[in-house]
């Protein structure tokens, strides 16, 4: 992250009650590398993702952010590029941009909307730069799939999401797969990702036929998702 071209930013750390040498080597890194824009915030107790990310956007002083989680990483000139799109496109609510593993598009911007973006996924934690506190959307307490049900509440609100195609985030593995972390837990995912769907749907966020077309779709991608991961296994 301290290679952006864009200078303009500050980092947050948020340790997840860490039992190794995190904070310290993070610490000794900021220092050797003299960049002074940054804060660690230690939890007491392991909460998971969502609670983290909430105490991420809460802390942070500009208006919006950006996810980078453990086994990625951002291109130099990401910040750069999402603060020109952000310019030049009235502030939208929501920018994801195309990480190496997605498959590319050939439409330079896309408008996310709900059905598109259950269908292809365009949003990626990662690859997000999403407007914070001023529309008080905040990440579910839950483990799994936290992501998606707060991108889903931004879209469905109507509020203005981009896809722009380029690749401005990097996985460290350079391909997505479900062998380890979270992501293992294709299982546990789908679940959650059905309870996001059920409370959309009870809360009226979406009608009935997009409900029963959101389920089809989400048990057709997990039964995909577990065939290739019995075969990579």
């Amino acid at each position: 992250v301290i290679n952006q071209s864009y200078n303009n930013y500050e980092i947050i750390i948020v340790d997840d009650a860490s039992i190794d040498s995190t904070i310290k080597l993070v610490s000794e890194f900021f220092e050797k590398e003299n960049f002074k824009s940054f804060s660690i915030i230690i939890k007491k107790e392991n909460s998971g993702p969502g609670d983290s990310r909430n105490i991420g956007i809460e802390n942070a002083k500009g208006e919006y952010i950006s996810f980078l989680d453990s086994d990625d990483y951002f291109s130099e000139y990401k910040l750069q590029r999402l603060n020109e799109f952000i310019n030049d496109n009235n502030k939208p609510n929501l920018i994801a941009d195309c990480c190496d593993f997605k498959v590319r598009y050939l439409s330079n911007v896309i408008k996310i909307k709900y059905t598109l973006n259950i269908l292809k996924t365009l949003i990626s934690t990662t690859s997000v730069c999403t407007i914070k506190k001023k529309d008080g959307y905040l990440f579910p307490s839950q483990r799994y799939c936290e992501d998606a049900f707060l991108w889903d509440k931004i879209i469905l609100n109507d509020r203005k999401c981009f896809f722009i195609n380029e690749v401005l985030t990097f996985s460290i593995k350079g391909s997505r797969d479900f062998s380890s972390g979270l992501s293992s837990n294709l299982y546990a995912m789908h679940v959650s990702l059905l309870g996001n769907l059920k409370f959309l749907y009870e809360n009226r966020s979406i009608n009935f036929l997009t409900y029963i077309f959101t389920y089809f779709v989400f048990s057709l991608k997990f039964i995909i998702r577990l065939i290739r991961f019995r075969l990579l296994k």
